[in-house]
């Protein structure tokens, strides 16, 4: 019998912790559900000169300052180490890809390319993270390429929004959406938004982090061997220009005071934070991330992702809210996290940067695990409705 070709296209650069994991996630899952496939090695910033040129500019000094290593760091010590950092980090990143994604062999820049070698695929899932973010609009995610009523069919698996206003999309997002054989949604908010343009039902499914066995991920933590066997305080914050600096600096210092404990903070080298920490892991990939967080005391965050492995692993963790910068309260984020935390029965790790921290906080991982099992089960029940029943239906 001949297997079916199905592809999944998912956000994969940024090299941003949680999109890398998600996109391994959203493969796999799939795959342990029965379906083979293979994820479109689509190049996000191929429309976008200044997201290109950016990069080939840094390339190009560091490799003109490796010229001279010496010189260098004694008259541009603080750029040349910058650089180096970005390097180190890309490149992991590119490892960690390369050794956890199965990609097409071919690299996408564009709908032209997609639509010429979609002909013989059976279906195309796109989700899920923020792929449908009026923020960062690329019409390749909402399936473009794709001809309306061919035989390939669209189907879109948990993507994210990011907002709770119908009135952030344009009317092209719409369009396309409407096109859809079968959608899902990962937050509750933009499910009703995707009903209201649709006029269907529309599922909430889970991230497919949750969707995979917490096996898998103790495996990936373990593969690290640089975590010195201390206890320690972790924070991982990620901030846009678009949104309020959300990063606690005096509650983490509370808390080290607190605990004794010295901090560990992660830092990616394109949203880099000044967190005093006695630690920073700025160089890192996802591998090291799943590490850090698993042997990690207490967590701080801002970061959906961060949520959910420090819940995977059952690690102590507080939770801070991100905030828009115009006060336009529809393009918060903060209502994912909410939904997250209802799930797990762990609202209570929602902290506010003035609250003393609580160290003797209770956490119960297990009595959210029936709510998990049953959206688990309704998760895998959509895709296996959209990948089986006739299209129309």
């Amino acid at each position: 019998m001949k297997i079916k070709k199905i592809a999944i296209l998912t956000r994969r650069a940024g090299y941003n912790m949680g999109t890398s994991l998600q996109a391994v996630a959203m493969s796999r899952f799939i795959a342990d559900a029965g379906y083979p496939n293979i994820i479109i090695d689509y190049d996000e910033y191929a429309g976008h000169l200044l997201w290109q040129l950016k990069p080939a500019v840094n390339r190009l000094i560091l490799s003109v300052m490796n010229l001279c290593p010496m010189i260098s760091r004694l008259l541009y010590k603080s750029k040349y180490d910058k650089l180096n950092r970005m390097h180190s980090q890309i490149n992991t990143f590119r490892e960690f890809e390369h050794r956890y994604m199965y990609l097409t062999n071919k690299k996408y820049r564009s709908a032209k390319a997609l639509r010429r070698d979609f002909n013989d695929y059976y279906a195309c899932i796109c989700g899920s993270d923020q792929i449908w973010s009026p923020y960062f609009y690329d019409p390749i995610f909402f399936l473009s390429f794709i001809k309306e009523g061919g035989i390939c069919r669209k189907i879109a698996y948990a993507p994210s929004m990011g907002i709770t206003d119908s009135s952030m999309l344009q009317q092209e997002q719409i369009n396309l959406i409407l096109q859809f054989d079968s959608i899902s949604c990962r937050e509750q908010e933009a499910s009703s938004i995707v009903s209201k343009i649709t006029g269907r039902e529309i599922t909430t499914v889970l991230d497919p982090t949750l969707m995979v066995a917490p096996d898998f991920w103790h495996g990936i933590a373990d593969e690290a061997t640089f975590i010195k066997k201390e206890k320690y305080i972790l924070t991982y914050f990620l901030h846009t220009d678009y949104y309020q600096d959300s990063i606690p600096y005096d509650y983490i210092q509370k808390l080290k005071a607190k605990t004794g404990l010295s901090v560990y903070n992660i830092s990616l080298f394109n949203l880099v934070n000044h967190i005093d920490a006695d630690m920073t892991f700025d160089t890192i990939g996802p591998i090291e991330f799943l590490s850090l967080i698993k042997n990690a005391e207490w967590i701080c965050t801002n970061s959906f992702h961060c949520c959910i492995f420090s819940y995977l692993f059952k690690r102590h963790f507080f939770v801070f809210e991100r905030f828009m910068k115009n006060g336009r309260e529809g393009g918060n984020q903060n209502s994912r996290i909410h939904n997250l935390l209802k799930l797990f029965n762990l609202e209570h790790c929602i902290t506010n940067p003035n609250d003393e921290p609580n160290i003797s906080q209770k956490y119960d991982f297990n009595i959210g695990l029936p709510a998990i099992t049953a959206e688990r089960k309704n998760s895998l029940i959509f895709l296996n409705n959209a990948l089986t029943l006739k299209k129309g239906l």
